[in-house]
């Protein structure tokens, strides 16, 4: 049974412990800790965030203090280490509280809580994208990302475009500071078409058409080439007979040339200059023939390959040599007969 005087013994406990639990304990800075935290506040204010995030840490070996943890995670954030900074802010909550001049507990909380909603709008946040098939070509904000790795993405709302074949899937995601998100596309690959199974018992139809390479007008890729050949073959046929008919009058100078040599020192140089040139002459008629004759010859056998026999009735290639030297050959082609309607 209990007794009063255990109660108001009891009650006489509570009454003085009290302002004990609800009061918050400070702690007054030492001197050469104050003095490292006010270089290192001074260092940060100054942008020198090495120098002030150096002298935090020196400050915190000397003991912790939330106002430190405080102004180390505020300079790792500005150095773009949200993560660490926000590890930092819970330890500032929990580390003892720093004696006047320094804020109290009271005005430390809510500025803990600030600094990290700033965070959430500055800070990144992690982001995780899963895939219901494999080969879906991923696009975060016109920028290629991989399926099943994590990745960083600044706050607010940003487009997800999946690609797979000819299925495609847009999808927008918001992202919070310092949190972690997870997405998942669903685009399923296209089933295979499968192939027909031949019927026991019957073979395979196999069947393959071979044609010749036609242009628009109906003319194959070889009748085509016969008659460039021939055409060429023609003019240097020409040409050789160009050369051949200055040949002729090139000789008939040297034979003048000669005559009048014999008393005409002059007249029997430039007879030799007239040699020479007609040795030239000659060598530029054979090349003609030779080169015509060759692509005659060629693109004949060209159009003889590519027509039927029934096609090639009245063609005829007559070669023919005159007394002056000259040479060529002519080719007849009968023209088709017009049909009546």
């Amino acid at each position: 049974m209990i007794r009063w005087s255990h109660i108001v013994v009891l009650g006489f406990v509570l009454w003085v412990a009290t302002p004990s639990l609800c009061v918050a304990q400070t702690v007054v800075v030492p001197g050469g800790q104050d003095t490292l935290i006010v270089e290192a506040a001074d260092a940060a204010n100054a942008g020198d965030l090495d120098r002030a995030e150096r002298t935090y840490r020196a400050a915190l070996q000397l003991g912790e203090l939330n106002i430190i943890y405080v102004g180390l995670a505020r300079v790792l954030q500005r150095q773009g280490d949200c993560h660490a900074a926000s590890q930092l802010f819970v330890l500032a909550a929990q580390a003892p509280a720093a004696a006047a001049p320094y804020p109290s507990p009271e005005e430390i909380v809510p500025l803990i809580e600030n600094f990290r909603a700033d965070m959430e709008q500055l800070c990144p946040g992690k982001v995780i994208i899963h895939c219901s098939s494999q080969g879906v070509r991923l696009v975060v904000d016109d920028v290629q990302r991989e399926c099943e790795v994590e990745f960083a993405l600044p706050p607010g709302e940003h487009a997800i475009t999946a690609e797979l074949g000819d299925a495609t899937t847009v999808q927008t995601l918001t992202v919070t500071g310092l949190a972690h998100h997870e997405a998942t596309v669903e685009l399923l690959a296209p089933e295979p078409i499968p192939e027909p199974t031949p019927v026991q018992g019957e073979p395979e139809a196999v069947s393959a058409v071979v044609q010749p390479v036609v242009d628009d007008d109906g003319a194959s890729s070889a009748e085509v080439t016969g008659w460039t050949l021939l055409a060429l073959g023609g003019v240097s046929l020409a040409g050789g007979g160009t050369f051949s008919w200055l040949q002729a009058s090139n000789n008939d100078d040297i034979a003048r040339h000669a005559r009048e040599g014999l008393s005409d020192g002059h007249a029997a140089s430039e007879a030799v200059r007239l040699r020479e040139r007609s040795d030239r002459l000659a060598l530029g008629q054979w090349i003609g023939f030779g080169v015509g004759g060759a692509a005659v010859a060629v693109g004949v056998g060209l159009l003889f390959v590519e027509r039927p026999t029934a096609q090639l009735a009245g063609w005829r290639l007559t070669p023919w040599l005159a007394r002056d030297g000259g040479a060529g050959v002519t080719f007849a082609v009968p023209l088709p007969e017009e049909r009546s309607p």
